[in-house]
This record gives C-alpha cells, sequence and structure tokens, in this order.
C-alpha cells in the first residue's frame, strides 16, 4: 500500500510531507539520497507555516512502478512503432520470429537506432514497419528483454553473439559489462564452447577470443579432453594442430582429432584426409605408428599408409635424412620427458640419479633449452644419450651417454664420485661451466660433426664427439638427483 504521513496514497508510492525549510541543517537532511529507493529526511513545517506552502513528494519504492510498467511494452503489439526482424537465421527453420519494439525506447540506449529514426529534422533514413536486425532471434530477444525488464540470464553460448549484437548497435551502457563477464567466463572448460559460438559470425578478432585459441595451443591435453572440443569448427581445429605452437604429445594429438571426427560420421569424408595431414607422425612411438592401420577411422583413409611408411622407415633407419616435410618438424611446445609426459623432470629422494630421455630425438631438435633447480645437495648432469641408455645411472656413465655435470665435468664413459671422494674424479676433461640452480641453459647439437654446445650467459663449452654413433639415435637427456629440471624449445618463454 502507499505509505504516507497523512493518509494512503496507493500501492508502490510513498508520499512525504514538506513545509519551508527553516535552516542549511534542514535542507541538507533533505539533500540526502539519491532517489534509487532511499528515504529523504522530512522537512519539518513551520508554525506559522500557510497551506500555499506545503508540498508533497510522490516516490515510486525502488523505482518497481516503473518497471512494471515498461515491461508491458516488451514485445507488445499493442503499443509498438516498429518491427526487428533477425537476419541471423537459418532458412531451413522457416520465418524467423518478428519482435515489436518502441523506437523511442531503442533510440536512448542505441546511438544506431536513433540514427535510423530520428535526425535533427526528426525524420530518419528508416521509414517501414519493419527493420532488419543483424543479430540471432535469441539475441534480440536478450536484448529486448534487458532494456524492458531489467535483468536477463545469458549463457554461455550467447555471450559473444550479445557483445557482437551491442558492440554493432553501440549500446554503450550494457558493451562493457558482457565484454567483461566473456573475459572471466574463459577456461578450459568454456573455451572450446566461447569458440563455437563465434565461428557462426565468422569473427575471432576479440581478447577474449584469442586468449581461448592460445589455450587451446598451450593446454590442448587439458582443452581436448573436455566436451565442448568436438564442437570446434573445422578450421579453428587444423589452424590449431598444424601449428608448431601446439603443446602435447603427438599421440593425444592423433586421438583428439579421432575424436572429433567420430563426433559426426560426416566429417569423417569431409575432413579426415584433412586432418591426417597435419598429425607428425614421425615424432610418435614408432609402435603406436604401426598399429594405425588398424584404427576404426584413420584406415578409412587411403593417404594413412604412406604417412605411416615414412614414418616408420625414419623410426628403423638412423641415417635418413630428415626431408623438409613438416610432419618431421618438432613443435615448439611438442617436447616432453618420455617417462613423465610432460616438460619437467625431477627428483626428491636424493637417493641417486635417475635419468630421463626427450621423445624427440636430435635429428628433429638440434636446439633446446632447460632451467634447472637444484634443492639440498641436489645435482645434475646434462647432455645426450642413445635411446637405450640405462636410465638408472647418470648420463655419461657409460659410453652410450655425454653429459655435462654440475662440476663442470664432461662424462662419457666415466665417474661422477660423490662429494666426499670428488678429487678423486677423472671425468674426460673439465668444461669451466658450473650449473648452479635457477640457471637457464642453452643447448645445440650437430649429429653430422659431432660438436655438442652448451651456453650459460656469455659462457660457451663445446665438446666434438668424436664417437656418435651412425647407426642409432641420441637424444637430448637429463640426469637429477634432488633437483628439477624442464626443457624449452631454443625460442620459447621460460615459464615458471
Amino acid at each position: 500500500s502507499m505509505e504516507a504521513i497523512d493518509g494512503d496514497a496507493g500501492d508502490g508510492m510513498e508520499l512525504e510531507e514538506h513545509g519551508p525549510i527553516q535552516s542549511a541543517s534542514e535542507k541538507a537532511l533533505i539533500a540526502q539520497g539519491d532517489g534509487l529507493g532511499d528515504t529523504y529526511a522530512l522537512g519539518i513545517p513551520s508554525a506559522k507555516a500557510s497551506p500555499a506552502d506545503l508540498s508533497w513528494v510522490v516516490r515510486d519504492q525502488n523505482r518497481l512502478t516503473r518497471l512494471d510498467k515498461l515491461r508491458v511494452l516488451f514485445n507488445n503489439p499493442r503499443y509498438s512503432d516498429v518491427t526487428l526482424r533477425p537476419t541471423q537465421f537459418s532458412a531451413q527453420d522457416g520465418e524467423p520470429p518478428r519482435f515489436y519494439g518502441c523506437k523511442n525506447i531503442l533510440a536512448v540506449w542505441s546511438p544506431t537506432f536513433e540514427s535510423l529514426f530520428y535526425t535533427n529534422d526528426q525524420v530518419g533514413f528508416f521509414d517501414g514497419a519493419e527493420l532488419d536486425v543483424e543479430a540471432s532471434p535469441e539475441t534480440v530477444e536478450l536484448f529486448l528483454r534487458f532494456i524492458h525488464e531489467g535483468e536477463v540470464v545469458v549463457k554461455l553460448d550467447g555471450l559473444w553473439p550479445l557483445y557482437c549484437f551491442l558492440n554493432t548497435y553501440q549500446v554503450v551502457d550494457l558493451v562493457d559489462r558482457v565484454e567483461d563477464i566473456m573475459d572471466k567466463a574463459v577456461s578450459v572448460d568454456t573455451c572450446c564452447h566461447l569458440l563455437a559460438s563465434a565461428q557462426q559470425l565468422g569473427s575471432y578478432d576479440h581478447y577474449a577470443l584469442r586468449k581461448c585459441l592460445n589455450m587451446l595451443l598451450m593446454d590442448f591435453t587439458e582443452v581436448g579432453s573436455t566436451a565442448g572440443f568436438t564442437l570446434l569448427d573445422f578450421d579453428i581445429l587444423a589452424a590449431v594442430v598444424s601449428s608448431d605452437e601446439l603443446n602435447a604429445a603427438e599421440e593425444f594429438v592423433f586421438e583428439a582429432c579421432m575424436e572429433w571426427l567420430q563426433a559426426d560420421e560426416a566429417r569423417v569424408e569431409l575432413y579426415l584426409d584433412g586432418l591426417l595431414q597435419h598429425i607428425r607422425f614421425p615424432l610418435c612411438d614408432s609402435k603406436f605408428v604401426a598399429s594405425l592401420d588398424a584404427h576404426p577411422i584413420a584406415a578409412r583413409s587411403p593417404k594413412l599408409q604412406d604417412m605411416m611408411l615414412a614414418a616408420l622407415k625414419f623410426a628403423v633407419n638412423p641415417r635418413m635424412k630428415v626431408s623438409a616435410n613438416p610432419q618431421f618438424r618438432q613443435r615448439k611446445g611438442g617436447l616432453y620427458w618420455k617417462a613423465t609426459k610432460n616438460n619437467m623432470c625431477m627428483d626428491l629422494s636424493g637417493d641417486g640419479f635417475r635419468t630421463y630421455l626427450l621423445n624427440t630425438s636430435c635429428d628433429l631438435i638440434a636446439k633446446w633449452k632447460l632451467k634447472v633447480e637444484l634443492y639440498q645437495e641436489g645435482s645434475v648432469v646434462v647432455g645426450i644419450a642413445e635411446e637405450g641408455a640405462d636410465v638408472s645411472q647418470y648420463v655419461g656413465r657409460y659410453s652410450n651417454g655425454w653429459g655435462l655435470g654440475d662440476n663442470g665435468h664432461w662424462y662419457n664413459g666415466g665417474c661422477k664420485c660423490p662429494p666426499s671422494v670428488r678429487h678423486l674424479c677423472t671425468p674426460l676433461c673439465q668444461g669451466h661451466i658450473r650449473i648452479s640452480s635457477g640457471q637457464v641453459l642453452f643447448f645445440s647439437v650437430n649429429c653430422d660433426t659431432g660438436d655438442f654446445t652448451v651456453t650459460s650467459g656469455t659462457k660457451s663449452f663445446t665438446q666434438r664427439i668424436q664417437n656418435l654413433p651412425k647407426d642409432t639415435r641420441v637424444f637430448p637427456a637429463v640426469s637429477v638427483r634432488s633437483a628439477k629440471v624442464r626443457i624449452f624449445a631454443s625460442d620459447a618463454d621460460t615459464m615458471d
């Protein structure tokens, strides 16, 4: 009911009696509040006030009454003077729905609508009863509901279309809020959904969407395991799996692509060959490649056999030179230790060295870098080793490995003694580069000349390996004891 000092005045309304204001403090009291439902302090009528000086404030409590009246205008043909027709609508779904609007309301929210409906002469460019709107029916309804009701619920797949509409029609009071929501909505679980909603509009030129694309590249293993992954457009998926920046094991890249194809049978005929040509089979384990001719989806491609043959030839023939085919190019983000399946290896026990070999041989990656962290009494040996090297011993303990220790010694069949008897150690040579915690080391190897170079800051150490085998491949390797080592491509960022 209406609240008043001296009587009721109707639902949702409030009356306040005012008399002549007697002092500056009373004026200040009346000035309190912002009209958004705050209660004003009442002026105190003077004892000598005349009836002509009495006044009342009639206020809508929390503006609810006005919003209720405005809600009546939503999509109401009775009071409408323009019909909005969404243009982003599939013809196979029949005729798009129409929405009834009011020019005045649309104009005060959008300068674009204002220029269509009104000019300085009060005659706009639009003089018909039906106006095409560049948006889907769902987006138009969201906008109209908001300006008439003050609140809408926007689902994830509606964020980007709504943002595009608000940006196109210059709805400045709302566009920044939706953009902020969209930016905060980006995560491993949502990035594919956001990209899928954007593909219908054919534009990915926005920070939030570029953030989604970067997440696909950097966290492909996690993103590829989400339910939204199969919603991606082929062009997006092809661009990602063909990128040198992709951070994932090649076997997982293959399996993710096959799962995307399996989600829609029509995709197999259209896109199978296109995706297979981006898979770098020489980077996969040879046993994995050999089993692909029985894969239920991949085996349907007539090109698979040739790809498998090239990869298997490379695996069994160490003297085979790498071709210019992109399938033989190592991905910058695809470096990982075979045993850990990621770019980090570590040991916390301190009992002895544990050796890790990279997934990619030195034929495919000639340069890389390591970031070393040593714990208490920690130690590392960094270098290269043959595939069959004993991982329970440090790199260089036997002649099938070549390693530089944190003490600055070079090992190839030598002995890295414990600290108590280190003075008895007789390594092949002393490299004069010691490795300390937090250090970043750069490596390069030339399999033809046998030159192996380690660089740290301004210091560089090069060893020409005379006994580098020609009948087997060598891999970047590291041995850790109470230490942690991460590997990166030579030109990649060293992320913490």
